[in-house]
């Protein structure tokens, strides 16, 4: 095998280890994500009952509607028991109108002993939106949403007569449906008296229950020619009593829009309102039964066992770097995107041919400037610079050896340094010597080249990789101060196996470099011109 194609071999292989790294480590992230912020709820539902006629042959029958699938909840788990071993339970398919989908008890010979029916049913909240639960919906029937009912009075004059309550100036749907919404939502269910269901009576008089509110909403929305619906759902949160609560979807923009006057919200809900059945009022349908009592509870299961498992000192964590104190991370980010500003100095240098001074001065100077902010680097840069300037220029005639000359400059420029710290103390007392430090350490070594070359290869090309130097250090500055770039990869440290994979095909490039290109450019003419 030659070393162009180990060169090419090498490179897929950093380019598929840092793709499985980056997979393994995304999805662990997730799982600890999901670890953090989502929750596990069990809803129980009980339903105590008798047969309507226990002489009977006809099905007796207790039906309990299950959770559905949202953006933001997930069924994971639905089971069911029974008291009486003739009661079959059985989990229906879904209505083809309405998508509901309920567990059945039912049983054909009738006892004059109660009839108990339980059913659980585990959900997981997330506010993270599950992408699998499409937005955008079609309407089956518009007719089907927009008649009139029996718990949905659209046809009663009264309730007509405050539909044309809607002013002229609301022309938008958007306006015209948050008009209905503050109207219902102004619906009082306080007072002494029992609030009563009925949306007309909610709409004429201003009192009435949520479930009202909602129903007067969809009648309203049905009266202007937006199709409406019923909704009924839970409010997730612990309790031994929980009763389903009511509210109203809107079909707009091709998707069903929630709406919740009762509560205040509109447009969107919070995640932790799962619905269990649309087009109806109630959680559970019966057929020939009498007695019947439902109770709903609601509990939080323990969390994921991942974390406390995160609590557990194991070798595998110091892989994770975004463990370490929150006051390491800064430090953590500069070293780590260091080999950006050094991929960056090797684009400029061998893809566009402008020279600087090493490797790895620009990425070095670039980080002077961020460990004591821009001004104050600048301010060393232009100190050490103006002090090596003169130094060389007092010190020609003496004609010293190098060494010795530059050990002169370095001490002007800690001198200088040294007094100019005192300088800023005096002006800005909370300054403290450490922030210059590594700065003035970087800048000495910096101008040392700069004089060195400046011997060697003459004071025009010391100064032209000079520029080239600042203008690389600009570049890796920038890439630098990238918060996101920094985040991602503090938390994806395994990405610089791709940056392994880019440096490896740089090391390989033999073509002309950019400048090359301009410099000859002459050249290039004539041989077009020959041909």
């Amino acid at each position: 095998m030659n070393d162009r194609s180990l060169s090419t071999l090498t490179i897929f292989g950093f380019v598929i280890l840092g793709t499985i790294c980056l997979g393994l480590r995304s999805r662990s992230i997730e799982r600890d994500e999901a670890a953090r912020e989502d929750s596990t709820w069990e809803l129980t539902c009980d339903a105590h009952f008798e047969a309507l006629n226990a002489k009977g042959d006809q099905e007796i029958q207790v039906r309990f509607a299950v959770p559905f699938d949202t953006r933001h909840c997930r069924l994971l788990h639905e089971d069911s028991f029974t008291s009486n071993p003739n009661l079959n339970a059985k989990l229906l398919r879904p209505n083809p109108a309405t998508g509901n989908r309920m567990l059945s008890f039912s049983t054909r010979q009738a006892a004059t002993a109660p009839f108990d029916a339980h059913a659980k049913f585990v959900l997981r909240l997330s506010p993270r939106p599950n992408s699998s639960q499409p937005n955008l919906e079609s309407l089956g029937s518009r007719d089907r949403f927009l008649r009139p009912e029996l718990d949905l009075p659209t046809a009663e004059p009264s309730v007509r007569q405050i539909a044309q309550l809607l002013p002229a100036d609301r022309q938008t749907d958007f306006d015209r449906l948050q008009w209905v919404f503050n109207y219902c939502s102004e619906i009082d269910s306080g007072g002494n008296a029992q609030p009563s269901d009925d949306a007309q009576i909610a709409l004429t008089t201003k009192h009435g229950s949520a479930k009202a509110q909602a129903r007067a909403m969809v009648t309203l929305c049905r009266v202007l020619g937006f199709p409406a619906r019923l909704v009924t759902g839970f409010i997730i949160r612990q309790g031994a009593n929980i009763q389903p609560h009511v509210w109203a979807e809107v079909f707009q923009n091709q998707e069903w829009v929630p709406f919740d006057p009762a509560n205040g919200y509109s447009l969107n809900l919070p995640l932790n309102y799962v619905p269990v059945r649309r087009d109806a009022t109630q959680a559970h349908s019966s057929q020939n039964v009498t007695g019947l009592t439902m109770r709903y509870s609601i509990k939080r299961l323990p969390p994921d066992t991942r974390l406390a498992q995160a609590e557990v000192h194991h070798p595998l964590q110091i892989l994770s770097l975004t463990r370490l104190p929150l006051k390491m991370h800064n430090v953590m980010k500069i070293l780590l995107l260091l080999p950006f500003a050094a991929l960056i100095t090797t684009i400029i240098r061998n893809v566009v041919g402008v020279g600087t001074f090493g490797t790895f001065s620009p990425a070095l100077l670039a980080m002077s400037f961020i460990y004591a902010d821009w001004k104050t680097g600048l301010a060393i840069l232009l100190m050490v610079i103006m002090v090596g300037l003169i130094g060389r220029a007092s010190l020609e005639r003496l004609r010293l050896l190098t060494v010795p000359r530059l050990s002169i400059i370095l001490t002007g420029v800690v001198l200088c340094v040294v007094f100019g710290v005192s300088t800023l103390h005096y002006m800005v007392p909370a300054i403290s010597a450490e922030v210059v430090l590594l700065p003035m350490i970087i800048l000495t070594n910096l101008i040392e080249r700069f004089h060195v070359s400046a011997d060697e290869d003459g004071i025009a090309y010391t100064v032209k990789l000079a520029v080239g130097t600042l203008f690389v250090a600009l570049l890796c500055y920038l890439v630098l101060m990238a918060d996101r770039v920094g985040n991602f990869v503090l938390t994806y440290p395994e990405a610089h196996f791709f940056t392994i994979a880019v440096f490896i095909m740089l090391g390989r490039y033999a073509g002309y470099r950019l400048t090359e290109l301009w410099r000859f450019r002459d050249l290039v003419d004539s041989g077009e011109a020959a041909r």
